[in-house]
């Protein structure tokens, strides 16, 4: 069972990754990063569930004993004149889907 969940994440991985650009494969420590102590929750305290983090722009992937997460995000940029002011604001969309096995 395990090895089927990680098959169909592993496909389904490898179709959405246009975001597997130069830039997300470049350099060195690209890939999964192992935990140890460094990630955090959203309110940054330490996240010992997270075995393995992968981090690329629009696509974050974590690791657990239990199972996995992903989450898709995309950030944009907003532009507005009102009055002859100019504002510029960040727009972010996300879905976080997560695996989990028994």
């Amino acid at each position: 069972m395990r090895i089927k969940i990680f098959s169909v994440f592993l496909m389904l991985f490898i179709g959405i990754c246009p975001v597997r650009n130069s830039y997300a494969l470049s350099g060195p420590g690209h890939g999964f990063i192992e935990n140890k102590g460094q990630i955090v929750d959203q309110y940054y305290k330490p996240n010992p569930g997270v075995l393995y983090l992968l981090n690329n722009p629009g696509l974050n992937v974590q690791l657990r004993k239990t199972g996995f997460s992903y989450d898709l995000y995309r950030i944009s940029n907003i532009e507005q004149r009102t009055l002859n002011v100019e504002q510029r604001h960040h727009n972010v969309s996300s879905q976080r889907y997560e695996m989990q096995h028994p």
